[in-house]
């Protein structure tokens, strides 16, 4: 059988949570969690992949930009425009 688990983040309310504890009849257990332990396991769930990412994602545009750079000539005074002919 599949058990209920309440989770309660708390910050300051201790004054507030034998009220809140009695309320939740319906729930198996119940786990009091820290509001600073909730933002850190968002960041590592959430943050660091995104992060990841991102970096990932600056490095390739960079790596590109410079391969197209290096393809396309230098203009010079009086030039058109062109591709550098090896």
């Amino acid at each position: 059988m599949q058990r209920l688990t309440a989770i309660i983040p708390v910050y300051n309310e201790e004054q507030n949570l034998e009220d809140c504890l009695r309320g939740l009849t319906w729930a198996d257990r119940a786990i009091r969690a820290p509001l600073g332990l909730l933002w850190l396991g968002l960041l590592l769930v959430m943050a660091l992949p995104v992060a990841a990412y991102m970096s990932l994602l600056y490095y390739t545009v960079r790596l590109a930009r410079s391969a197209e750079r290096d393809r396309i000539a230098p203009r010079r005074d009086g030039e058109a425009p062109g591709r550098r002919v090896a």
